[in-house]
Formats: structure tokens, C-alpha cells, sequence
């Protein structure tokens, strides 16, 4: 007896045999590796060559004479400028487009003069430097024109042109013909401020360790390079100070091309910290001497910053890990004394507060929390008198 379908069940059919195939190839293709943070990563844009333009002036009724108390037909509205103003709202340069244009002024209607056009305010992120692009005979030439690093600070890229004048009598000339609104190249460059610098290969753990210094949360990959852009972290203290802390992108071979972008934002980095794997990596003292090398050959490195070794994931003692360490110590010891090194752990918070304090001492030199020291006479516990001066706090982590 041959099994009779209706439209009905064969449309159910239908569908448990869609669900099951659609689940089969989302199993397939499902990673293999979950991700701390599935968090997407916004697109990074540093530099950018733009394009501004000022509003032209509106243009006053033809064959009207102006009035003295300026107002009539006889006057056209004024066009508006483009406007530059930094602020710490934005943190990249995608959003800019590469021509900015102003309105014009509105022309003379009636018996009412032009309106003038609302100004084109674009917002900057802080640390960006502004070039003025000049046109020459073999192409164009950039010169420094500004850099921002306060927010109350706005520069008028492009002013727009004056309204048109009506004549005021029967003379010739005695009109003024609507101006054309500037047209000027420029170039912006970000430069992220910043206090410290984590630089290191790839699942070094920088990620990481600024996720557990501050609130910062990002993308934690397992893969190599998950880290694809700079990200600025604030930690901050009850006292007031705060350290900009900045996650750059790992060095590997694979992006050696890009290394000159990377470093573009540790030029007004004060202390450069080295994240250095002391468990996975064979060579640290290698790996060391090459990331230094590879700074200090950025013409953005001034020899006036100051560099901290911070060895990662220092809770595998499976590993060699305090062998590595001890070696990094002992090396930076014998040739540069004045470069710390400080042992962590991301999961674990080990050596945290150390570094924290560290960097701070970095930071601020002349701002050093004070602690009270202890001490013991028998079974008593007394603390030795603060100074009235210097306040005692304590880091927020």
C-alpha cells in the first residue's frame, strides 16, 4: 500500500527535513574555540586625508540698494565654516568623511536679507594632528598646522564667504558680489594619548592584563593577533590621578609591514612596557632584545621614555616559568639596572597591585602612595606616624 502525502504533511516534511540539514551545517561550521569576549572590534582609523570646503555667501535681490541698518534684500547671508573640535567622545577617524562641506548663505527673498549658514562642526578625537596639504609642482607638500590635546581647544579649517552686497547708490562698483568659501587639503594624523604602552608578540597576554587592571573589556581571542587595533584603557586612583593604559596590536611576522602605524601612537607614551609570555616563550631574553630593537628603530622613540618588563602568566609553574623569569631579571640586572621587572597573572590577580604601583611610581614620581610600615614589639602592632603632608590612598583596581 503506497503511502499518501497530503499537501499538508508533506509541507511539515518539508520543514523537519530544512531544520535538521541547517542544524547539521551550523555544527560544521561552528569554531572550535569559544571567545572570552565575543565582542566586535569597530574599524580603526588613524590617518586620513580630507577635503574641506567653506559655504559660499548668498547672493542679495537684484536691482534692490542696501539700507544702513543692515537689513533688506539687499544683503545676502554669510556661508559657514567647517570647524575642527576635539573631544573624547570619539576615539578614531572613520567616521570623517574626505569632503566636508559647509552650507552656503541663503540668497535675499522679499523683504528680508540672506540667512546666514549654521557653521559644520566636526568632532576630532584628542591627540590628532593637523597638516595643512599645499599644492606645489610636483604634487602636494604637507606643514604642521595644529595638534590637539585639549578638548576647549577648535580651529576654523575653512571659512566660508562674506553675503553679497546690494548697491547703496547710483555708482558704479558699489556692490559687493557674493565670495566664494575657502577650499583647503588637509591631513590628519592620531597619535593616541597615552601614559603607557603595552607592546609584545602575539597571546602574550596584553589583552588581558589591561582587562584586569581596569574595566576594560574588549575581544579575548585564543587565536594569534586577536588583538587588531589600539584601544586606551583609563585606571584610576582615589586621589585624582588617572594612567592611560594602551593595548596596541601584536608584532609578528606576519605585520612587519605595519609596524611604522603601530608605533605612531607611543610618541607621547612615557613608559613603554614589554609583555613577555614566561611560559610559552622559549627565548624570553630574545624576544626581549627584538622588541626593543623594533622600537627603538621607530622614529616616533625618544630615548627620555621610561621601559618596564612585565613577564605574563606567571601561575604555570608546570612550566619554566620562574626559570624564565629569573633569567629576564637577572640579564636586565647586569645590563640596564634602572628597567623593572614585574611578575603576573591575569586570572589569578597575581602582582597586580605591585605593577599598579609601579607604574604610578613610573608615572608620577613626586605622587608615590604612602604606605604606613609596621612594627612588631612583642605581641603589640604599631604603626609608625604619617607624615600630615603626604595622603594616604590607596589604588583602585
Amino acid at each position: 500500500m503506497a503511502l499518501m502525502l497530503t499537501p499538508r504533511r508533506a509541507a511539515g516534511v518539508a520543514r523537519t527535513f530544512n531544520k535538521d540539514v541547517v542544524k547539521a551545517f551550523g555544527e560544521l561550521m561552528a569554531p572550535k574555540h569559544e571567545e572570552t569576549f565575543p565582542r566586535y572590534q569597530t574599524p580603526f582609523v588613524d590617518y586620513l586625508r580630507v577635503k574641506c570646503k567653506g559655504g559660499h555667501g548668498g547672493s542679495p535681490l537684484p536691482n534692490v540698494n542696501r539700507s544702513r541698518r543692515l537689513a533688506g534684500p539687499g544683503y545676502g547671508g554669510h556661508g559657514g565654516d567647517v570647524i575642527l573640535k576635539p573631544t573624547h567622545l570619539v576615539e578614531s577617524l572613520l567616521h570623517i568623511e574626505e569632503t566636508i562641506k559647509a552650507n552656503n548663505g541663503g540668497d535675499a527673498e522679499g523683504t528680508s536679507r540672506g540667512k546666514h549658514a549654521k557653521h559644520t562642526t566636526v568632532n576630532v578625537p584628542l591627540g590628532v594632528i593637523v597638516r595643512k596639504r599645499i599644492k606645489t609642482m610636483t604634487g602636494y607638500r604637507s606643514v604642521f598646522w595644529h595638534q590637539f590635546q585639549e578638548e576647549r581647544s577648535s580651529i576654523v579649517v575653512a571659512r566660508g564667504g562674506k553675503g553679497g552686497l546690494g548697491p547703496s547708490t547710483f555708482k558704479k562698483h558699489d556692490n559687493r558680489l557674493p565670495e566664494v568659501g575657502e577650499t583647503i587639503h588637509i591631513e590628519l594624523e592620531l597619535r593616541l594619548i597615552n601614559d603607557v604602552a603595552f607592546i609584545g608578540r602575539p597571546n602574550a597576554g596584553k589583552t588581558s592584563l589591561v582587562s584586569a587592571l581596569t574595566s576594560y573589556m574588549t575581544r579575548i581571542g585564543p587565536e594569534e593577533g586577536s588583538t587588531t587595533r589600539p584601544h586606551v584603557a583609563v585606571l584610576r586612583f582615589v586621589d585624582g590621578l588617572d594612567l592611560r593604559l594602551m593595548d596596541l596590536p601584536p608584532f609578528s611576522a606576519e605585520n612587519e609591514d605595519i609596524y611604522a602605524r603601530i608605533l605612531r601612537h607611543i610618541y607621547r607614551t612615557k613608559v613603554v612596557a614589554y609583555v613577555i609570555n614566561a611560559a610559552d616563550d622559549d627565548d624570553p631574553v630574545d624576544t626581549l632584545q627584538q622588541l626593543r630593537a623594533i622600537v627603538k628603530a621607530s622614529r616616533m622613540y625618544q630615548e627620555d621614555k621610561t621601559e618596564l618588563v612585565i613577564m605574563t602568566k606567571c601561575d604555570m609553574f608546570h612550566k619554566e616559568t620562574l626559570y624564565n623569569l629569573d633569567k629576564v631579571y637577572y640579564k636586565l640586572r647586569n645590563e640596564t639596572p634602572h628597567v623593572r621587572v614585574v611578575g603576573t597573572s591575569a586570572p589569578h590577580r597575581l602582582g597586580l597591585q605591585r605593577l599598579v604601583n609601579t607604574l604610578r611610581e613610573l608615572v608620577y614620581p613626586k605622587q608615590v602612595l604612602y604606605t604606613p610600615r609596621e612594627t612588631v614589639e612583642s605581641h603589640e602592632i604599631k604603626f609608625i606616624k604619617q607624615p600630615d603632608d603626604v595622603p594616604n590612598h590607596e589604588a583602585v583596581v
